[in-house]
């Protein structure tokens, strides 16, 4: 039995299929844990693998596999290593902190809510465990450096219930920033996104679902999908175009979730709604995102 009642709030994995705009929100299932090869396998448990830093110090820990299942950027794939044993303290606790905010975000726990029903959540059998969880994340792009090949995604921090993105995203939506994707500096070999496909500007780059293309490096900005066309206030207010006769999801929840007000077309818009450009794009929720069986993995 695994207890993460003792970890500590978050603090704060490449991937495959079209760059994800930095510090964009979206719903991620944990799929599986990455088997370690032969080379790779740890003495602690099967599934943990070895890794040796360059003074020779020993992490025993695992990757999880995430997907993207909802939204614009559905499909695409993530993974993230997490300390178990050895390495140092700090990335130890890291890890059982983001675990922790997996599980309160996946189960829909407050992370003051300390009541025995909500502790007894936070305990699972094994790590296998957490196969077929899904939770709201921000999503960050690596920083880019001279001599890179690749631009790559990586999970940011898991979104929070209280947080006012929690119940747009678990119904099937996304927030995706403008941010534009950066380039790899001149002077290398680099320019293309491994798992990700993408090759940063100076070549087009359309989006996916999108009618039109990114500029090329004279513009580099990120134009969001035709059929997202939110407009945001400069101080971070967004909008969100709905089909009539939605609402948003679980309108006034006491928790903190996503709180929409219906407009005339029967939609419903983002906090701090207004006019002028710069803010993140919400998207409508759809009805993808099913949780598949939870696997059985023997450890």
């Amino acid at each position: 039995m695994l207890d993460f009642n003792g970890a500590n709030e978050q603090t704060e994995g490449g991937g495959s299929g079209p760059i994800i705009p930095h510090k964009s929100a979206v719903k991620l299932r944990i799929t599986g844990i990455k088997q370690p090869s032969a080379q790779q396998q740890s003495n602690v448990a099967p599934a943990f693998i070895l890794s040796v830093n360059g003074s020779g110090v020993e992490s025993h820990g695992l990757v999880l596999l995430f997907e993207v299942v909802a939204g614009q950027f559905a499909g695409n794939d993530l993974s993230k290593w997490y300390t178990i044993q050895g390495g140092s303290d700090k990335a130890r606790e890291f890890a059982f902190d983001a675990m922790r905010a997996v599980i309160d975000s996946a189960r829909g726990l407050d992370f003051a809510d300390n009541s025995d029903n909500a502790e007894a959540a936070r305990q699972i059998d094994g790590y296998g465990g957490f196969v077929g969880m899904e939770f709201p994340a921000e999503i960050k792009v690596k920083e880019v450096k001279p001599g890179d090949k690749y631009i790559n995604n990586e999970i940011g921090n898991i979104i929070k219930i209280t947080d006012n993105r929690y119940q747009h995203i678990m119904a099937g939506g996304d927030v995706i920033t403008e941010t534009p994707i950066p380039q790899i500096p001149q002077g290398n070999q680099g320019g293309q996104a491994g798992g990700n496909n993408y090759t940063p500007p100076g070549n087009n780059y359309a989006a996916p679902n999108q009618g039109g293309q990114a500029p090329n490096q004279a513009g580099n900005t990120y134009a969001p999908p035709d059929n997202n066309q939110g407009q945001g206030n400069p101080n971070g207010g967004y909008q969100q175009n709905a089909p009539a006769g939605n609402q948003a999801p679980n309108q006034g929840n006491p928790n903190g979730g996503y709180q929409g007000q219906p407009s005339q077309g029967g939609g419903y818009q983002a906090p701090n709604q207004g006019q002028g450009g710069g803010g993140p794009t919400w998207s409508n929720p759809n009805q993808g995102g099913q949780q598949p069986p939870n696997d059985d993995i023997p450890f």
